[in-house]
């Protein structure tokens, strides 16, 4: 099934959560798991697609839960985490392995 940019979004705050991650880091890493997902399966793992915005792709969904926050680290989970399928937990792991160091 599909799951939303906010729970991808919570996978890699998991991650990264003890040295925070900035808003606009997590919306690169949405969208390289998006584009990864996409290459290597027929299937949508997100339930939405990026926006088209002035200077890049956009979650909304992202904007609105973490503007708040504009370039100040982020520690927190928006919301609970979920336990992904193994081919989606797959996913998430090769994009922090491939671009996890994203600035």
């Amino acid at each position: 099934g599909t799951v939303t940019p906010i729970e991808v979004s919570n996978a890699f705050l998991a991650e990264f959560g003890k040295d925070g991650i900035t808003h606009m880091k997590l919306q690169k890493l949405t969208y390289l798991f998006h584009g990864f997902w996409l290459q290597e399966h027929d299937d949508r793992a997100l339930s939405v697609d990026p926006e088209v915005w002035q200077y890049g792709p956009v979650f909304g969904s992202l904007y609105q839960a973490f503007k708040r926050f504009r370039a100040t680290p982020i520690f927190e989970p928006r919301t609970e985490i979920v336990d992904f399928a193994n081919l989606q937990s797959l996913a998430i792991q090769n994009t922090l392995i491939w671009h996890g160091d994203l600035g």
